[in-house]
């Protein structure tokens, strides 16, 4: 089994290059499996919300990442597999909210590095040019609500307990107004950041960093692509009959949830409830594709009196979505 370890801060674009790589393996007939940080089926470790990650005491929750990591080997049977978020991001992330020593988590990666040693792993990190820019950005393309719940989850951890009484005397700080984020989530980050520039230097395994320029996500794709040798790879383009047959409003028959699919032309996109929009790529079959970005497969399926979706493992707001999707309005 060859790992690809993808890391970086939210918003770097880190699950959309991870499943680009993931296609483009597919696409050359290799067998590989891409493993968003949040998927239910995680083989490393799994959980249904943060807080039972936050919960746990620093010392527990590096055995629960060491223990995953060494199980990895006996359960995954893939050529390829494409991890995503989950050594740096999640896994280091919250064993700094936990306030674990440095030396404790310098053992805790080298235990994760032996684990894995025996794999041809890759770890690239993704890094923003500037943290501040970079996360006034996300916050306002991702909205209040994710500022917001990135700030509960750090608010009572033992990292918001020390900051707060460095940075306001121990008063509680509040959570954002608007699209912004938390002065404790910007301080939490650049001290990640910084963390994770020391951990790079140290790492026994193939590693790199990429520092991502701007918007231009193509290059960024490319370049991680370079990195890892992946195959080169070209978009399937759906069917125009395809994609008119597909467009519409649709409601989760289970969850309520709203989603709407639209097009440009050339290609389907699905606009989540709260304005985001992720574009569906193709994957070989006119009425089946991915959700760019997210740990969630489309399938629809087209019929004469009214077109379904089905949904799978589709993050939203700490949740995990499987649902099946009917068309408002008729066909």
């Amino acid at each position: 089994m060859r790992l690809i370890l993808l890391d970086g801060l939210p918003g770097t674009g880190k699950s959309v290059t991870a499943q680009h790589l993931a296609l483009r393996y597919r696409g050359a007939g290799q067998t590989v499996r891409w493993f968003h940080e949040r998927d239910p089926a995680h083989p490393v470790f799994s959980f249904r919300h943060l807080a039972e990650l936050r919960d746990q005491g620093g010392r527990q929750l590096a055995e629960r990442l060491i223990a995953g990591w060494q199980r990895l080997d006996r359960e995954e049977q893939e050529e390829i597999v494409i991890l995503d978020g989950t050594l740096l991001n999640l896994g280091l992330g919250m064993l700094l909210a936990m306030r674990t020593p440095f030396d404790r988590i310098c053992e805790t990666l080298d235990a994760i590095a032996t684990a894995i040693r025996a794999h041809d792993s890759s770890l690239v990190y993704l890094s923003p040019a500037s943290i501040p820019q970079h996360l006034s950005a996300l916050g306002a393309n991702r909205g209040s609500q994710w500022g917001y719940a990135m700030h509960r989850m750090l608010e009572h951890s033992p990292f918001a307990t020390e900051w707060q009484h460095r940075a306001g005397g121990g008063a509680l700080v509040a959570a954002p107004e608007g699209d912004g984020v938390s002065p404790l989530v910007l301080a939490f980050w650049e001290h990640q950041h910084a963390v994770i520039g020391q951990l790079m230097a140290r790492w026994p395994l193939a590693a790199a960093t990429c520092v991502r320029q701007g918007e231009d996500w193509s290059g960024l794709q490319e370049q991680v692509a370079a990195l890892v040798a992946a195959p080169d790879w070209t978009p399937i383009r759906p069917s125009v009959p395809a994609l008119l047959a597909c467009l519409g409003a649709y409601r989760g028959v289970r969850s309520g949830r709203r989603v709407t699919v639209t097009t440009d032309g050339t290609a389907l996109y699905l606009q989540h409830p709260d304005g985001v929009v992720s574009r569906l790529i193709s994957n070989g079959e006119d009425t089946s594709a991915v959700v760019e970005g997210l740990p969630a497969a489309v399938h629809f399926r087209p019929g004469s009196d009214r077109t379904t979706l089905q949904m799978t493992s589709a993050v939203d707001n700490d949740r995990v979505i499987t649902d099946d999707f009917e068309r408002e309005g008729g066909a």
